[in-house]
């Protein structure tokens, strides 16, 4: 097993000095296949490492329903540590998923309060024109249910 790993670690060096398309393609094709068989986990644990930050978005956003309901709250908050601060800011569904998972866990409100008012002035600056009114709509509520719910902690 041992002689495997090194291979692996070997090849993957190689790879990403000589030709590192084929390292993002490769996650990139394993994301679809866990994804087509339903293996969220697996397909999330692929597009952080092809650094395909917005389809993580999209994956999280998708199965979070599922997500919650086997309590996976840590390993959500997990992955999104992995993202860079900076892409984690400008993707919106990152960025509520990161919302909730810290009101869920940490009771850090005022990282929480300053999250809500960063988002406040985005969309009050137009984020939500990008998205479908349903969809915009959405993210509204979500963000409305984060505003009170810090209102009720603080209360």
């Amino acid at each position: 097993m041992a002689i495997i790993q090194y291979f692996q670690r070997q090849s993957k060096k190689y790879l990403e000095r000589y030709n590192p398309q084929i390292i993002s393609a490769t996650y990139s094709k394993a994301t679809d296949w866990f994804l087509a068989n339903n293996l969220i986990d697996d397909a999330i644990e692929q597009a952080l490492l092809a650094e395909n930050y917005d389809q993580v978005g999209e994956i999280l956003f998708d199965n979070f329903k599922e997500l919650n309901t086997e309590g996976k709250h840590i390993l959500i908050k997990e992955w999104l540590e992995r993202i860079p601060e900076e892409k984690l800011n400008n993707n919106l569904k990152l960025y509520l998923m990161d919302l909730f998972i810290l009101n869920l866990l940490t009771g850090q409100n005022d990282l929480i309060a300053s999250k809500i008012n960063y988002l406040k002035e985005k969309i009050d600056q137009g984020i939500l024109n990008q998205y479908p009114k349903e969809e915009a709509d959405i993210y509204t509520g979500l963000l409305l249910s984060y505003s009170v719910s810090l209102c009720q902690f603080k209360g």
